[in-house]
């Protein structure tokens, strides 16, 4: 873990002086590193997170490569060259939750440097217990989504309680599928997910109400949607 930290750092380094430019872009290797535990010391073995910048909440990164997490030390390093437009002064908001919906957060301003450091952020646990893998509460949430009206995207977030396919699709309200913005094996935990409001063919959908509909192994949800123009 340490030598891929090491390895990442050193190569945003590298491109931000090839750069040359006053302000940190997009597309531009720049981590974000820190630990995570819980009150008592000890490291959540597996974590999923959710980060974006404050000024475009609708933008957000997931735990997904190249971004890294050791569970023996709790280290964690977020890209933020998944973004698709930052400068060097934002502020990076990070939503860590575990398997049991322990969570923290922190609020990193993004530097000149290669890498900054967001510091050791403590899990608060909402029942004060951690359950075994094999007990954790079956919870299956689709939320409302934010904001609600919207325009011109919204954040449209759910949450499964094992890993296994899942579809989240977009439909008019006479039925018709606009878009769909899932399909594939999804992670268990809380997942954001954002629609910029347009159709498969990326045109702007007009104004109205859509649903979105949540389905997985042995469920589906929906809720509904409110576009104005």
């Amino acid at each position: 873990m340490k030598k891929q930290l090491i390895y990442l750092i050193i190569t945003a380094a590298i491109c931000a002086v090839f750069a040359g430019n006053a302000t940190v872009n997009a597309g531009i290797p720049h981590a974000v590193y820190g630990t995570v535990q819980y009150p008592d010391s000890t490291k959540p073995s597996i974590i999923t997170w959710n980060a974006y910048i404050t000024g475009n909440p609708g933008e957000v990164l997931t735990y997904t490569s190249p971004s890294l997490y050791d569970s023996l030390s709790g280290s964690f390093l977020l890209q933020c060259a998944g973004f698709a437009a930052w400068t060097a002064g934002d502020t990076v908001h990070i939503d860590f939750t575990d398997t049991q919906n322990a969570s923290g957060s922190v609020d990193v301003i993004l530097t000149f440097n290669p890498a900054d450091y967001a510091g050791v952020i403590d899990l608060q646990e909402a029942t004060g217990i951690r359950f075994d893998e094999e007990e954790l509460p079956a919870e299956i949430e689709l939320y409302q989504n934010y904001p609600n009206p919207f325009n011109p995207q919204t954040i449209i977030s759910f949450r499964i309680e094992k890993p296994q396919y899942v579809t989240l699709r977009v439909y008019n309200a006479a039925g018709q599928l606009v878009k769909t913005l899932v399909n594939e094996m999804t992670w268990y935990g809380r997942h954001n997910i954002v629609w910029n409001g347009k159709d498969e063919n990326e045109r702007q959908v007009s104004t109205g109400m859509y649903l979105y509909v949540l389905q997985g192994e042995e469920f589906k949800l929906q809720q509904k949607a409110i576009l104005k123009r």
